[in-house]
């Protein structure tokens, strides 16, 4: 069926991709089949059960430590649809703290952890990548039952 990718990217963002479909649905739809669109619905309910997966995360609800100031940055996480089967979990762009700082910088720092050079140690909490693991499962067996309804 469906091959899905729940993957953390650099930068302090989630990616929920459906690969190795798109030729799948371009043949059933020339062959007659009509395709709804219950599996791009289903990317972004998907992304969406991510992204609070990842505040829950980010306000010390899971394995992770909880990170500092978890308001601005929890309540900063949305979805972003990218392309066709395609969405993207990660900080709102724009957010900044009262010092200047990025939103999108404190999730890197937060993601991957700082060496201390040029300030405090950081080390990394993974929100994005143990909650991507612990929701892959779960958006794969969701996407391919989306297919499946999609062609049925």
């Amino acid at each position: 069926m469906a091959s899905v990718s729940v993957k953390s990217s650099s930068g302090g963002r989630g990616i929920i991709q459906l690969t190795e479909i798109r030729e799948t649905i371009n043949r059933l739809k020339r062959a007659g089949v009509k395709i709804g669109n219950n599996v791009d619905k289903a990317i972004i309910v998907n992304a969406a059960k991510l992204a609070k997966e990842i505040e829950l995360s980010i306000g010390g609800k899971r394995a992770e430590p909880k990170s500092f100031d978890t308001g601005l940055f929890a309540n900063s996480i949305e979805v972003y649809k990218k392309k066709k089967m395609e969405a993207e979990v990660r900080p709102r762009s724009g957010v900044r703290y009262l010092d200047g700082t990025k939103i999108e910088d404190v999730a890197k720092w937060m993601e991957f952890g700082t060496s201390g050079k040029s300030g405090d140690l950081i080390t990394p909490r993974k929100h994005f990548a143990n909650s991507s693991k612990r929701m892959r499962y779960k958006v794969v067996e969701d996407l391919n039952r989306a297919v499946k309804q999609s062609i049925s």
